[in-house]
């Protein structure tokens, strides 16, 4: 038994499949402030694949200790890919939630940790960014966890600094400094353990033109082979099916906002990555666009000239992008877009033309580019903000509102844009990081000025 803040919690899950059992030891990890597992009945500990489920009543009265075992099968000599899902319940009530990445079990000893926070609320983790930067490229590195690289430092000058939160102990490190400051960059991971930084602004204000690959111990930079004139800083980029990303937008050193399309092969630790220029460019240049992917359709919106279009939708089947008419009343900047799970993408929020903040969606289907709109969606419109689906809720945090950058976090149901609650973030936070942790985990960081607080979001 393992004694963590108010509570102790061991989970022990016996892997069988070898000649003596193995034991994966499962800790729970709290977040600051109440113990969010305080007055739960019972917990339940769910596998994804293998498909297990075990609910355990909490002793009243006790410590609020609990401890589960449970034994599962790995077949032969493979392993499996699962995330465990871990839930406190008041009643019927899921109150306290946690969920790991996926983790690989096999048939051998292994340890991890569950980060079990209030569910459907924002939480503040105890793991604490030691240097923190603003608007660092960030990225999911399976074997590692969540990587912050670069970015401006306190004094508005791209960054060296490198952090790692480590999603299997939930604790926080420096790692090594890029070789060279970067900001406005884009980061992806390369493998298990390998992390690649692209693009962006070094110090003095000139444009990258290596990519720095991580190899989990050390750096090192790669050119990245682009004519001048496609490098960029401020670019986004969406994962596309094949595991290669689609790079779009950005700004060169002028300023200028750019149209043309890379894209990015990451290799793998032997393998060195490799920018690609697209034939076909977008349908107008964007500065920091807002972009999503499901399978090959990107959605891309927002950041483009007076006068252009807000949204097109680039089909990597086809090689080409198309505008998508939202028809009147859409805004011209300042949305967000997310996919949803029925293959359709949401837009939401936003500038208009007149700088009013809109509080409407649109919900955009990539099979025939319609967009049907639904009004006051928001309860306060906002503009530079993040949206994603979380279980069956749309999370809308980030950016400002009319009276600044926003802590409230908006919960509105996927399924008919209803109002399904709100949470408050720690930090007022405006062009802040969001990462899918879980399925059913969002990790938030960053913002418009350096905060060392990390945050968490869990679905219901």
């Amino acid at each position: 038994m393992t004694r963590l803040a108010a509570i102790a919690a061991l989970l022990v899950m016996s892997l069988s499949g070898c000649p003596s059992p193995s034991v994966l030891d499962l800790s729970v990890v709290l977040p600051e402030g109440p113990d969010p597992l305080d007055g739960v009945e019972r917990v339940r500990l769910r596998l994804q694949s293998p498909a297990v489920e075990e609910v355990l009543d909490v002793p009243a009265g006790g410590d609020g200790s609990f401890s589960i075992e449970r034994t599962i099968e790995i077949s032969g000599d493979g392993y499996n890919v699962s995330s465990v899902v871990l839930e406190g319940l008041r009643g019927s009530d899921v109150v306290a939630r946690g969920e790991t990445p996926p983790l690989i079990l096999r048939p051998r000893d292994d340890a991890f940790s569950v980060l079990v926070t209030r569910a459907g609320a924002a939480s503040t983790l105890a793991a604490r960014w030691e240097q923190p930067t603003s608007a660092p490229a960030a990225a999911i590195v399976p074997s590692l966890g969540l990587l912050f690289a670069g970015g401006l430092d306190g004094a508005g000058q791209p960054s060296r600094r490198v952090a790692l939160y480590d999603f299997f102990v939930h604790k926080s490190s420096a790692l090594r400094e890029l070789p060279e400051a970067r900001a406005g960059a884009l980061a992806a991971s390369c493998g298990g353990d390998c992390a690649l930084v692209l693009l962006g602004r070094q110090a003095g204000g000139a444009l990258a033109q290596t990519i720095l690959r991580y190899d989990g111990f050390s750096w090192s930079a790669i050119d990245d082979d682009l004519d001048a004139s496609l490098r960029r800083a401020d670019a986004s980029m969406a994962l596309l099916s094949d595991g290669r990303w689609l790079v779009v937008g950005g700004v060169d050193g002028s300023g200028t906002a750019l149209d043309s399309l890379l894209r990015l092969d990451p290799g793998a630790p032997q393998v060195s990555p490799r920018l690609q220029t697209l034939s076909t460019g977008a349908r107008a240049a964007r500065a920091g666009p807002g972009v999503a992917s499901i399978g090959d359709s990107v959605l891309v919106a927002g950041g483009q000239r007076p006068g252009d279009a807000l949204v097109e939708l680039w089909d990597g089947e086809l090689g080409r992008s198309e505008i998508v008419d939202l028809g009147a009343g859409a805004p011209e900047d300042g949305c967000a877009v997310a996919p949803l799970s029925d293959g359709r993408f949401v837009l939401i929020g936003g500038r208009n033309g007149d700088g009013t903040l809109s509080r409407d969606a649109w919900l955009i289907d990539p099979a025939d580019r319609s967009a049907k709109r639904a009004t006051d969606v928001l309860a306060e419109g906002r503009a530079g903000h993040h949206v994603a689906l979380l279980g069956s809720d749309l999370v809308v945090l980030g950016g400002r509102t009319a009276s600044g950058p926003s802590a409230k976090v908006e919960l509105i149901s996927s399924d008919g844009f209803a109002p399904a609650g709100s949470t408050e973030l720690a930090t007022a936070r405006g062009a802040t990081t969001v990462l899918r942790l879980a399925p059913g985990v969002l990790f938030v960081a960053g913002g418009d000025s350096p905060s060392e607080r990390f945050e968490v979001l869990q679905s219901r």
